[in-house]
């Protein structure tokens, strides 16, 4: 008997499930530190900037380092843990450019700040009962002395107990050190930069983000208070042309992001956020039909809106959110909770593709173990451009040799029998950031069932072929890893489908469609090379393992990418460029793009977006879609 496509590898994907599964059971006995950094709060307000860090235990023990070209600041908890292993914060500071917060080592937790500008540092600890509130204030430097210059930061370091509140300040231009800390620079540099994939030169992101909201504050200490309402956003335009036949303009839009946080109680905080979008070519241009038009013209969309409820080790998230579970850079792959707004294809950010969903989001840490549930009462779906739009999903249907009919999707009705629900549990194992995941959820592609009738003797096509768009539900298990060595980070996914459909090439297949379980797996490495490039490559993989003749789709199906960035003159202009491509079929997507930072709040972006393939292709399908394009955004 013949052996399945793919059977091997099936079995090596259980085999990896079950070594994570014993390597969790063998770390049961692991001993944690005494302290856990429960929460980190970024607040921004006129003339004071601070930054709160809520630990699980008094006195914590610090250091703390400069970097320059570009500026930073590193504090390193020792004794400490931190659940989520990675986290982000974005500040909307003129100071500080974003926060970094990482698992540096099994007991030290590490901080770093990304400056924007010079600035002094003053760091606090205040105890309460049980735990500890860490404050760093910021403080544009030229508010103390009118000069730019980046020099060492202001810092201090003050017990306070119950019964005494001291403060330190240290002198800017002072090379003492505070009383009761030291100063300490670690032996090599190249563990902070391994762990943040950051050289001298570059401020990359982390290998692994879990979006956390700025202004949220949770479980702090009964001394601290609720911070007040924070307002931002930003504002874009984004000018598009298409550079093949037919040329024009292909986008002339506008867009206001608005954003409100806020923290009600020491345990309650809410971020609300709003998109509203005017596509301008519409108006000055008739390129496209009125469908297309008036689905594209306007848009008034509810993005993140939720309320945060913190109870001790217990973390819990109520409303519209975003759920980020996957690691690839620039595509979406083990993304799978949250549907997409495809009607720009994968092109704007990611954040601002993804389709937020009403959520119930529960997450527990215990030990050194993150634990996530999450709950979505009434499903979402992708959103697709209408036939005749740039992105149009369906122009491979109608390349057929016949009269193409094509519906709606049936979306399911909003019912408890069509809800959503997933599971999520990670765990850094010996400095391995490893997490497995489930989700039964609707797939938020539609199915293409289809149906086929002859037509009448002298049509200019010998059928009709009626297609009837279906969501369908799926089972999905998955696995992700970061680990970084030395100045590289490893990183990998793995998603498994035990049911995904494929359509068929066979005429007498009644409805068209093949189904069979499905593996994609994805293996990443993050490198910055001379200290100032950084790099990311990938190489990915889609398998069908119970393949036939008559599926369209090949039984492998593998693909690469490359993302390479750097700067110059402080970063004022960042070249980008990312492609990615087809091993096994002629099908590319090339997007190099210029940064002008010309300022903390405003950019100048100039761009290609360039597609090649076969229609059949995921890039080749939009390869008369071809753009370049220029984008200004002001945030604030």
């Amino acid at each position: 008997m013949k052996n399945k496509p793919g059977t091997d590898i099936r079995a090596v994907f259980i085999c990896i499930i079950i070594m994570f599964l014993c390597l969790v059971n063998a770390e049961q006995g692991f001993s944690l530190p005494a302290a856990r950094l429960a929460a980190a709060t970024y607040n921004n307000g006129p003339g004071h900037e601070s930054l709160k860090l809520v630990l699980t235990a008094q006195h914590p023990e610090f250091s703390y380092f400069t970097l320059t070209h570009p500026a930073r600041f590193v504090l390193d908890i020792k004794k400490c843990y931190f659940p989520r292993v990675h986290d982000e914060l974005d500040t909307g500071s003129a100071s500080i450019r974003k926060i970094r917060i990482s698992q540096f080592r099994p007991d030290i937790v590490r901080v770093v700040i990304d400056k924007k500008q010079s600035s002094d540092i003053i760091v606090s600890k205040k105890e309460s009962s049980g735990s500890s509130l860490v404050c760093l204030s910021v403080s544009p430097a030229e508010s103390f002395h009118e000069r730019a210059k980046i020099i060492k930061p202001v810092i201090s370091f003050a017990s306070v107990s119950d019964k005494a509140d001291e403060t330190a300040n240290l002198s800017r231009d002072s090379e003492s050190e505070p009383s009761d800390q030291k100063k300490t620079i670690p032996d090599t540099r190249d563990d902070l930069d391994s762990v943040f994939n950051v050289g001298e030169n570059e401020t990359s992101s982390l290998p692994d983000i879990i979006p956390e909201e700025s202004g949220t504050d949770r479980n702090l200490p009964e001394d601290a208070t609720a911070s007040k309402l924070s307002i931002g956003g930003d504002i874009r335009n984004k000018t598009a042309f298409r550079t093949r036949k037919p040329r024009g303009f292909s986008m002339i839009n506008n867009t206001l992001n608005l954003k409100a946080s806020g923290t009600l109680s020491d345990s309650l905080s809410y971020v609300l956020a709003s998109r509203f979008s005017h596509d301008a070519v519409f108006d000055l241009t008739d390129n496209y039909n009125d469908n297309v038009a008036s689905d594209q013209r306007l848009c008034a969309d509810l993005r993140d809106a939720y309320i945060d409820i913190g109870l001790g080790n217990l973390d819990f998230r109520l409303g519209n959110q975003q759920i980020v579970w996957g690691q690839a850079v620039g595509l979406f792959f083990a993304d799978i909770v949250n549907p997409k707004d495809l009607r720009e294809f994968v092109l704007p950010d990611l954040d601002q593709t993804r389709i937020p969903v009403f959520a119930a989001n529960m997450e527990y840490y215990i030990k050194n173990t993150y634990i996530q549930m999450i709950f979505i009462p009434f499903p979402e779906f992708n959103k697709f451009g209408k036939p005749g739009s740039e992105f149009d999903f369906s122009r491979s249907l109608y390349t057929q040799n016949a009269d193409i009919i094509l519906n709606d999707p049936e979306e399911p009705a909003n019912s408890p029998d069509n809800s959503e629900a997933g599971l999520r549990v990670s765990k850094l194992v010996n400095g391995w950031d490893t997490s497995v995941f489930y989700l039964y959820d609707m797939y938020n592609f539609p199915v293409n069932y289809r149906t086929v009738s002859l037509n009448p003797a002298g049509s200019a096509h010998p059928v009709t072929i009626a297609y009837h768009p279906r969501y369908e539900r799926m089972h999905r298990f998955g696995a992700t890893f970061s680990k970084s060595v030395y100045d590289a980070v490893f990183k990998g996914e793995f998603i498994y489908n035990d049911k995904m459909f494929f359509m068929s090439s066979d005429i007498t297949d009644l409805d068209g469609i093949e189904k069979s379980p499905s593996l994609d797996w994805l293996l990443g490495l993050d490198y910055t090379f001379f200290t100032s490039l950084e790099t990311n490559f990938q190489l990915m993989q889609t398998i069908i393992f119970d393949h036939k003749p008559e599926i369209i789709q090949k039984p492998y199906t593998t693909s690469f990418s490359i993302w390479l960035k750097t700067g110059f003159f402080d970063n004022f202009i960042e070249p980008e460029f990312f492609l990615v491509a087809g091993f096994n079929q002629v099908d590319y997507m090339i997007r190099p793009k210029i940064t002008c930072n010309y300022s903390d709040s405003l950019k100048f972006i100039l761009g290609a977006d360039l597609f090649y393939g076969e229609v059949d292709g995921s890039f080749g399908l939009f390869d008369t879609s071809d753009r370049i394009y220029i984008q200004i955004l002001y945030g604030f």
